[in-house]
Parts: C-alpha cells; structure tokens; sequence
C-alpha cells in the first residue's frame, strides 16, 4: 500500500521561492536531484508529529527538478493515523513552471490536476522548506 497522498507526498506539487541572482530564473538553473538532509536539527531517518497526533516517520525524501520542466518526487515513509501504521515509497511525477523566483509545479492525478503549494528556498545548492533542508546531490538533471 502506499503510504503517501497526495497531502503528505505534497506537497509534490510545489512552489519554491528561489532567493538567488537577479535575473529570472528557468528551469534548467535549478535543474537537479535534491535530497532531504536534515528536519529541524534532525537527520533522516526524522519522526515528526502532526496536528491531529498521527505520525510520520520519514526515512528519505527526494525532489528532482529536470531542465524540460518536469519533475519527480519520492518519499519513504512510515504514517501512523490512530495507532494504525501504514509503510510507503511513493513517488509522484510532476511538471513545473517557472514565474519569477517561484516555481510553480503541478501533479496530474489522472482524474484531474491539483495543485497543492509549499515553498523552498534557495540558498547555495540547497533548498530550505520550513525547517526541511534539501540538498543538491551530483550535477543538473537533463
């Protein structure tokens, strides 16, 4: 079963706020594989608990942002909504644009399009969400 929806893998569709040069940025500047380092203080593996007392433990997190404005993003995971633990690897395919500093992605679910929002920062070769650091592994993706 998989263990992400679209809410908590959600965050796939995404919109960074890129603090950076002055100049407009396209895909193929942020083009990459970023990985999630660290939650808080925290390294990966991380629990985290949210509002309604369920938990997440998240054992990866991946986000690769290709130059042609397509993406993917993979979660590893365990959810545990009420005491019922549910384990995952969900990845999720997306495209983005982008406007300004902001990159504005989409996931198309097959039924319809939604849109669900979060925003990085980028700072160097990282990516910052919150208190979610992402960083750039290896060179631009194609």
């Amino acid at each position: 079963m998989a263990l992400f929806s679209l809410r908590s893998v959600g965050s796939v569709a995404i919109a960074f706020v890129l603090a950076a040069c002055s100049d407009p940025l396209g895909p193929a500047d942020i083009s990459g594989t970023y990985v999630l380092t660290s939650v808080g203080s925290a390294a990966p593996p991380v629990l985290v608990t949210l509002d309604d007392g369920s938990t997440r433990r998240i054992e990866a997190d991946t986000v690769v942002l290709r130059a042609d404005g397509t993406g993917t993003r993979r979660v590893v995971e365990q959810f545990t909504p009420h005491r019922e633990v549910r384990e995952g690897d969900g990845q999720v395919e997306f495209t983005y644009r982008v406007s300004g500093r902001t990159v504005h992605a989409v996931v198309d679910t097959g039924v319809s399009a939604v849109l669900i929002t979060f925003e990085l920062v980028v700072l160097g070769d990282d990516l910052w969400n919150d208190d979610r650091r992402y960083q750039r592994r290896g060179a631009p993706a194609p």
